[in-house]
């Protein structure tokens, strides 16, 4: 079996949204009155040094997917956001992404702090000074996952872990509902995901501050059953 080869990336990358999964069995007018599902964002990193930190040694390679990551099948973009000090040390890393890619986000990080070395950045006199930097990682699995149909909700830690975001009407029923994570290995199947959940699972209802059932948006965690493919062909892209 050949692993796929990991993407290292210095730059901003282009991403693609998933498109939100509507219910229309609920009662899509309640749910107007709420805000509509947007993904998370980063905040805006603090202006660059006179002379940026440049990295002289560190970096990742396909030994280093966490089995862990392949256990939860996950994979797709880490964004690491991390210090590097005046020695061209990196002091600390932080990753949004670390609810629905936890094992490979601690992974990120745990390689960034222990290899990763750079000649540190200098303010414009010429000192050494520490920099933030965010660095774009994304991990290529050496599988491909797909989901059993139809799609089955099992216990915490028994399959896929899908993180949602999802808008509930006044009766506590899925309304819209879509994978927080875009780049989570189950993206492609969340039109069924959803479908399965809004289906099998009712919400508690919500009253508005006069008490009348009102709709609302919650965070969700939920666990499928997939199987795991092995796959020896590059993917494009």
């Amino acid at each position: 079996m050949r692993l796929f080869p990991l993407l290292l990336l210095a730059c901003c990358a282009t991403s693609v949204h998933a498109q939100s999964w509507t219910n229309v069995a609920v009662d899509q007018e309640s749910l107007k009155s709420l805000p509509p599902l947007a993904a998370p964002t980063l905040p805006p990193p603090p202006p660059p040094p006179a002379k940026r930190a440049v990295l002289i040694a560190g970096g990742l390679s396909d030994q280093d997917f966490p089995q862990a990551a392949i256990n939860f099948g996950e994979g797709g973009l880490v964004v690491a956001r991390f210090t590097v000090d005046a020695r061209g040390d990196v002091i600390d890393c932080t990753t949004p992404s670390k609810t629905a890619l936890p094992n490979l986000s601690a992974a990120t990080c745990a390689i960034i702090k222990a290899r990763f070395k750079f000649k540190p950045a200098q303010d414009a006199n010429g000192k050494a000074v520490s920099e933030v930097r965010t660095q774009r990682i994304t991990w290529r699995p050496p599988y491909q996952i797909t989901p059993a149909y139809p799609i089955v909700m099992v216990g915490e830690g028994q399959g896929l872990r899908v993180p949602l975001q999802v808008m509930v009407d006044a009766k506590g029923r899925v309304g819209q509902c879509r994978i927080t994570n875009v780049d989570h290995a189950a993206i492609a199947y969340q039109a069924d995901i959803c479908a399965t959940m809004a289906a099998a699972l009712t919400f508690p209802i919500k009253n508005d501050p006069a008490g009348k059932p009102a709709p609302y948006a919650t965070d969700h965690v939920l666990w499928v059953a997939g199987t795991i493919q092995l796959d020896g062909a590059t993917p494009e892209g």
